[in-house]
C-alpha cells in the first residue's frame, strides 16, 4: 500500500513537471511578445540553393555582421549580450556589444559569435527560423527567394524584445507578411 503512494506520487509529480515546462516557455513567449518591444530587423539574402530546411525560413540579417574590436578578444562560440536600438530608418541595429548581460533595463538579446577575422565579426541571432504552416512553405521559399534577389525590396523580421528574450513573429516583404503573400499565392495558383 505505501509502495504504491509512493509510484503515484511520483508518476503525479512527473506529469506536473511534463505539463510544467512547455506550459512556463509558451507563457514566456507570449509575454515577450505581449510585452516587449517591437524591433524590425532587416533581412540579407541568402544562397538561394537553400532557404528552406523543413518548414521553416533559414533568415540572414545584415547586423549579423559586425565590426570587430580588436581589443574585446572574441572567440567563436562565445556568447555575447548586443544591446539593440533603432536606427534612423526604423531598422533594428545592434549599438554595441558586452560580454555581460545588461544590468538595466535595455533592449538586448543573447547572440553567438559565429566566426571572427581581424576586422569583421559575424553574430548568430536566437531568432534565425520562421516556422511555418507547411503547405505555405514552398510559395513562401518561392516569394522570399525573389525578394531576396531583389535590392529594390527590403525584407525584414518583426521581433518583439524583453529582458533578452525574443520572439519572432513575423517576416515582412516590403510592408506585407510573409504568411498573407504566401496564402495569396497559393490562391492565385489554384
Amino acid at each position: 500500500m505505501k509502495y504504491n503512494r509512493l509510484i503515484i506520487t511520483f508518476f503525479s509529480l512527473m506529469v506536473i513537471a511534463q505539463l510544467y515546462v512547455p506550459a512556463s516557455m509558451i507563457i514566456g513567449a507570449e509575454r515577450t511578445v505581449s510585452h516587449g518591444k517591437t524591433f524590425f530587423f532587416e533581412t540579407a539574402p541568402l544562397d538561394p540553393t537553400d532557404p528552406f530546411r523543413g518548414k521553416y525560413v533559414q533568415l540572414r540579417f545584415t547586423e549579423e555582421r559586425q565590426k570587430a574590436d580588436k581589443s574585446a578578444g572574441y572567440k567563436k562560440g562565445q556568447t555575447l549580450y548586443a544591446l539593440i536600438e533603432e536606427d534612423n530608418r526604423g531598422s533594428a541595429s545592434i549599438a554595441s556589444l558586452q560580454p555581460t548581460e545588461p544590468e538595466n533595463h535595455a533592449d538586448y538579446i543573447e547572440v553567438k559569435v559565429a566566426w571572427k577575422t581581424k576586422k569583421k565579426l559575424r553574430l548568430t541571432f536566437p531568432f534565425s527560423r520562421f516556422y511555418m504552416e507547411e503547405s505555405k512553405a514552398l510559395p513562401a521559399e518561392k516569394l522570399y527567394r525573389e525578394a531576396s534577389s531583389d535590392s529594390s525590396i527590403k525584407a525584414f523580421a518583426r521581433v518583439h524584445i524583453k529582458e533578452g528574450k525574443a520572439v519572432l513573429t513575423d517576416v515582412l516583404i516590403g510592408e506585407r507578411s510573409l504568411v498573407e503573400l504566401a496564402a495569396e499565392y497559393e490562391e492565385d495558383k489554384d
